[in-house]
């Protein structure tokens, strides 16, 4: 081989090296080690069991749904328990979202439950039917009553 062949080759093997450096500077390392492995797997394993334990509670809340469902409904909301129930005028100011509502509701002791409430409201499309104003309730009404109450058109 003469000298200008030799040249070319080796700025080939040149460029060829600089372009490899490249890459392994850019992405870190352009091999997969077995350290990277083991990481790869001990997270796909946590995830795995992350996922696992999610579908389990999304079980849990539907059965416990399902049962405070089931327990509301064999119960007639328009009987009081005692007879007597005490009246507790209700303020819903205008522009006031549902979830403060809904909040307020629990604090005065109307409903019990918020995701239930919620899940009624959505169930039945009156969650943006929330009417501003005063209410006379009870709480021997049920959710039920008082939500179709404040959502009465």
């Amino acid at each position: 081989m003469n000298k200008d062949k030799l040249r070319f080759l080796a700025l080939g093997f040149f460029v060829a090296a600089l372009i490899l450096a490249s890459f392994q500077f850019i992405q870190g390392s352009l091999f997969v080690t077995e350290s990277d492995k083991v990481d790869y797997k001990q997270k796909y394993e946590s995830l795995s069991t992350e996922n696992e334990q999610l579908q389990q509670d999304v079980k849990t809340l539907e059965s416990n749904s399902v049962q405070s469902t089931e327990s509301t409904d064999s119960e007639d909301p328009s009987e009081s328990t005692n007879g007597t129930s005490e009246s507790i005028i209700f303020i819903i100011k205008e522009g006031e979202p549902s979830s403060v509502v809904l909040e307020n509701l629990i604090q005065e002791g109307l409903i019990t439950d918020y995701e239930l409430a919620q899940t009624y409201l959505i169930e039945n499309q009156k969650l943006t039917s929330i009417q501003y104003g005063s209410y006379t309730l009870s709480k021997d009404m049920g959710y039920q009553k008082v939500l179709d109450i404040i959502t009465a058109h």
